[in-house]
């Protein structure tokens, strides 16, 4: 595979949105998880041919507030739930009601399997930033400036993967602990913070991106449910 990578710098401003948190709901072991074992998984990139031109571009993040910090991704959430992916849908970097967004956002469907904080559905559509998208559909809708600086590449890529640097892969089938925001105007859940607010759970244990692990309910005591 050719990879092409370029480096961004660029600033999160993150907002509070305006739903209301609700009680936290009782916790369930694990095992009561095995039922959802049989769901159809979906993944778009997995219709991608990947294996030929694809432009990396990895942007750097300052955020507002310490997301490597529990409390403060609490204090900047609106839910924070154990999920099972069971789709990626697509990447698209404009709305209607948002335009052109620099970064796309991956969507796709989650199972919400423990609801730890803030009320939420059983299963949710997520926003998630990051994702692969064909050239022409990657500059389609962006500013002039962008497409210049992207159209002088030569060869032009037939694909763009945009993601925070650092990030994790969300794959489907997998189970994560995950740091939401709900925005009540546009009804989504915007799934947040890079890889700190999507962390993977393996056997009860969560993982963060460095290969360390501590089990799911030491987290959960230590840096939600108690405070």
């Amino acid at each position: 595979m050719k990879k092409q990578l370029i480096q961004l710098t660029c600033i999160a401003l993150l907002s509070s949105c305006s739903v209301s948190m609700g009680e936290v709901s009782s916790i369930r072991e694990l095992s009561s998880l095995e039922s959802i074992s049989s769901e159809t998984l979906y993944d778009y990139t997995d219709d991608l041919i990947l294996d030929d031109n694809v432009l990396f571009s990895n942007a750097e993040a300052e955020w507002i507030f310490d997301v490597s910090d529990p409390l403060q991704l609490k204090d900047h959430s609106t839910n924070i739930f154990l999920a099972y992916v069971i789709s990626k849908d697509k990447a698209l970097n404009y709305f209607e009601d948002l335009g052109y967004i620099f970064m796309p956002y991956t969507i796709g469907t989650m199972r919400v399997c423990e609801n730890y904080y803030g009320e939420i559905p059983q299963s949710i559509t997520y926003y998630r930033q990051g994702g692969i998208m064909t050239f022409a559909d990657y500059l389609e809708y962006a500013p002039q400036e962008r497409k210049d600086k992207f159209n002088s590449l030569d060869p032009h890529p037939d694909y763009i993967s945009d993601t925070w640097a650092d990030d994790i892969t969300l794959e489907t089938g997998r189970y994560y602990l995950v740091y939401a925001r709900y925005d009540d105007i546009s009804q989504r859940y915007y799934v947040c913070y890079s890889q700190y607010g999507t962390r993977e759970v393996i056997d009860s244990f969560l993982l963060d991106n460095n290969g360390k692990s501590m089990p799911l309910s030491d987290y959960l005591d230590q840096y939600v449910l108690e405070h």
